[in-house]
């Protein structure tokens, strides 16, 4: 489980920085939406270099959410034997 959680935050913190990449690519065009194209600042973040990010959000999103569900099916299982070969072994 301990395995899981460090996969959580570690997935987190990646999408959560790919997000913010992506909101300030946004944030940065806004202000030039109305600019002559040879006046326009080239922005850090491409438009397609944003898209990456996003889609890189999505899949490893998807795989959190398979792991997730990998150890849920393995809890429900498992979850009830192994809690009790632990109160078991607590009693020794």
């Amino acid at each position: 489980m301990a395995d899981f959680l460090a996969l959580t935050v570690d997935v987190c913190n990646g999408v959560h920085t790919c997000l913010e990449i992506v909101n300030s690519r946004v944030l940065e065009r806004a202000p030039h939406a109305d600019a002559i194209p040879e006046e326009e600042a080239t922005p850090a973040v491409t438009m397609s270099d944003a898209e990456n990010l996003l889609r890189l959000s999505i899949a490893v999103t998807k795989l959190l959410r398979a792991s997730a569900e990998r150890n849920i099916h393995w809890i429900n299982a498992h979850g009830a034997e192994h809690l009790q070969a632990m109160k078991g072994s607590q009693g020794n």
